[in-house]
């Protein structure tokens, strides 16, 4: 494995992919997301925040915010807000 400032190269991460467990389960198409120094992730869910949360200093106050679904359309795409 390289150890040139921490980078991993391609080489690496095929041979991470290898690993029990892998680096990253369930890569769909590895001959298009490894890259030379990376690998692109592929997004199964996006969500949005429907509800506001808060954060107090004490766990007892603590509201996670709800999170809505949203869908893909028909070419794969989500259009997200600003």
């Amino acid at each position: 494995m390289s150890d040139l400032h921490g980078v991993l190269t391609s080489e690496d991460i095929l041979g991470l992919l290898k690993n029990k467990p892998p680096l990253v389960e369930e890569v769909v198409n590895i001959g298009e997301q490894l890259q030379p120094n990376g690998l692109d992730l592929t997004v199964r869910e996006i969500g949005s925040f429907s509800s506001r949360g808060n954060l107090t200093e004490a766990n007892d106050g603590r509201v996670l915010s709800q999170i809505s679904p949203l869908t893909f359309d028909n070419h794969g795409g989500v259009d997200l807000l600003p």
